[in-house]
């Protein structure tokens, strides 16, 4: 009786366990970029740049470097230029699969503008 009151606990346990990976998952906020400059600022244009960044999903199942990399890959662009933002930004994704997850790179490409005060 004991042991299966001990096994009927662990398979609870077991499930909880599943229940709570299955369930809950991963969250992230929604990406906010500024696409276009403000129309009460000026600025110079500083030419075209490109900035990149990679993600990597482990076993289909848990992300790493996979929420940011949007957000980095503009960074990349804009500061490549020493810039303040990008105009008519456009985005590509690449990805390649490994035997243990796949590998996700973002390119970023657009004019980087700089506003003056």
């Amino acid at each position: 009786m004991k042991k299966s009151l001990i096994a009927k606990a662990n398979i609870f346990r077991v499930l909880i366990f599943f229940f709570l990976i299955i369930f809950v998952g991963c969250t992230s906020v929604p990406l906010k970029i500024p696409v276009s400059p403000a129309s009460n600022h000026n600025y110079e244009k500083l030419g075209q740049s490109m900035g990149h960044a990679s993600g990597f999903i482990l076993f289909d199942f848990i992300p790493i470097g996979q929420n940011g990399k949007f957000k980095v890959a503009y960074m990349r662009a804009v500061r490549s230029k020493v810039g303040d933002a990008l105009l008519n930004p456009s985005f590509q994704e690449q990805w390649r699969w490994t035997p243990i997850g796949n590998i996700y790179r973002i390119i970023v490409r657009g004019e980087v503008i700089k506003y003056i005060e």
